[in-house]
């Protein structure tokens, strides 16, 4: 079975590349199934602190409050 991919990886000023794979048909079930979540799992990566939308507002303000936590751990335990 053969499918077409993105390379992604930049090799000097080369700019990524579709590229073509040719893989036995058991290897691409297994592959695709590896992302397959059970039913009721979410995915998490586009929730909460990480998501792309306030990534830049919250990572900060997370840095801060573990700063803020630890030097209380410091001075008042």
């Amino acid at each position: 079975m053969s499918f077409s991919y993105k390379e992604y990886k930049k090799q000097g000023k080369e700019k990524s590349k579709k590229r073509t794979m040719l893989i036995d048909v058991t290897e691409f079930i297994r592959r695709f199934a590896i992302h397959i979540l059970e039913r009721g799992l979410v995915r998490i990566r586009h929730y909460g602190f990480l998501c792309n939308a306030s990534k830049k507002d919250t990572i900060p303000l997370l840095k801060l409050a573990l700063c803020l936590s630890y030097i209380f751990a410091i001075y008042y335990i």
